[in-house]
Order: structure tokens, then sequence, then C-alpha cells
């Protein structure tokens, strides 16, 4: 398992964010879970595993669960997360 904290400006409206992509979300692909997370399977280096996003006092915590986390380790992984000026 591998942790990584993404830094958000306020105001960052993760509620919406998170319903927007319910809305959206493809059956067997990406969850949202009622107490506010996101989760979506994807594959990183040939390796597959799940990523799930829930909200922080200042960030967002991403979480990337696979068997070959180490996969992940090398990847170049630039957040494209942007809050409204």
């Amino acid at each position: 398992m591998i942790e990584r904290r993404l830094p958000v400006r306020p105001p960052y409206d993760w509620p919406a964010i998170r319903a927007f992509l319910a809305k959206r979300a493809i059956p067997g692909v990406e969850t949202t879970d009622p107490a506010a997370s996101y989760a979506r399977t994807i594959s990183v280096a040939g390796r597959h595993g799940l990523l799930t996003v829930a909200p922080g006092a200042d960030c967002l915590h991403a979480t990337w669960t696979s068997s070959g986390a180490s996969a992940f380790r090398t990847a170049r992984v630039r957040p494209t997360i942007v809050s409204p000026r």
C-alpha cells in the first residue's frame, strides 16, 4: 500500500467533486462511498490495483493498493486536481 497527501487550496468542494464522480461512475471500475471517499481500479506499469481518494483537513489522501505497489513508486504521477480561484 502506498499513501500520498495531495494538497488543495480552499475553497475545494470535495463533496461536489465526489457527487460529480458518483453520477458518472463506471460500474465495476469506479465507486463512491457515502463516507466521502472515491475509488477506481487502475493499472500502472502493468500492475492492477485500487486507487482510493478521501478528504482531509487541507488535502486529499490518495491510497494505492496492489500486490505490485512497488511499480507505482517508479511511475511519474502528477496531481491534476485544481481548485477554483
